[in-house]
């Protein structure tokens, strides 16, 4: 079986590689790819594998965007962290997918559903590719704030996270500064990607990259510290602490 890994952390891709050999020993690694661009120009300069393992999230975009410039002529299984698309998307559809960190039991039942009824899925593929590209068209990636008297574009990568104080919507950025966002924090949570940006409460909606350090705290609750500092940690609930260490990649 020649397979193909599409994963931008390259011990997360000698792990995988890893667990398939002791899985199926005559597996062959033909490639690995950590960008859509090089994977792109592989695919069409070459034959494919019988099987990608891609993961969602690469250095230059998500995985997805391979399909809207060739044609996988293979089945594919998706590795990710946190992408509730995606994972809805699978559970009602053959072609698999891996939470991280891989386990070897999760990884086998995937090689199994493939061995089984790999041929028929590459249509099923073009359909989930499509709805979650259809999705994540709508989510923003820039806003439009205010300084003195002009107007600046702060790009989405650019924020920590966005809090409320009486009423009012702040963005903090990376670079620990603040700026008004002219949204509530209910039409905030709508337009953003929850595989980036979590509602940890009513006041805090958090991205991925801002979450330095979680810790339990009574009744089920959690604290999250985020960069840069707020004064107080962040308080999640003990009914939103599951999705919020799903979300983390748990």
């Amino acid at each position: 079986m020649n397979i193909v890994i599409v994963e931008d952390e390259v011990a997360a891709a000698r792990r995988l590689h890893k667990l398939i050999s002791d899985i199926v020993p005559h597996a062959n690694l033909l490639a690995h790819f950590e960008s859509v661009e090089e994977t792109v120009n592989w695919c069409l300069q070459n034959p494919h594998p019988d099987l990608f393992f891609m993961d969602i999230q690469l250095a230059d975009g998500l995985s997805f965007e391979i399909f809207e410039h060739v044609t996988i002529h293979a089945p594919v299984i998706f590795t990710t962290a946190f992408d509730e698309y995606a994972i809805k998307a699978f559970t009602v559809n053959s072609i698999d997918y891996l939470l991280k960190p891989i386990e070897r039991n999760l990884l086998e039942r995937a090689l199994n559903k493939f061995n089984a009824a790999a041929k028929n899925e590459n249509e099923k593929l073009k359909t989930i590719v499509a709805e979650i590209l259809s999705s994540r068209k709508n989510f923003r990636d820039r806003f439009l704030v205010r300084k003195g008297d002009a107007y600046y574009p702060l790009m989405l990568n650019e924020i920590a996270y966005f809090y409320a104080e009486e009423k009012v919507v702040f963005a903090k950025t990376k670079q620990n500064q603040r700026a008004l966002i002219d949204f509530t924090m209910d039409s905030l949570e709508k337009s953003l990607n929850p595989a980036l940006f979590f509602r940890a409460n009513r006041s805090f909606l958090v991205s991925i990259d801002s979450i330095s350090k979680v810790t339990p705290s009574f009744n089920g609750k959690l604290n999250a510290s985020v960069q840069p500092g707020q004064e107080h940690e962040i308080v999640i609930s003990r009914e939103r602490a599951a999705d919020f260490k799903n979300w983390l990649g748990k």
